[in-house]
């Protein structure tokens, strides 16, 4: 998780969430948690979730 571009896309997911109206604090947690689930998805798959690139993880977010 320490690629380039990781922290784009938690950034995006918890940007989202704010646009949601959750509270800063509650879309940082649930944009990490969601974060970290997509990364597990990802590592489940390819067997390590840096060789699937952020683009991926970012699509993993739906099965979160």
């Amino acid at each position: 998780m320490a690629s380039g571009g990781m922290g784009d896309v938690l950034s995006g997911i918890i940007g989202a969430l704010l646009g949601q109206k959750l509270s800063p604090y509650d879309a940082a947690c649930a944009g990490c948690v969601a974060h970290g689930a997509a990364a597990d998805v990802l590592a489940a798959r390819f067997g390590n979730a840096r060789d699937a690139g952020n683009r991926s993880l970012f699509h993993a977010t739906a099965y979160c």
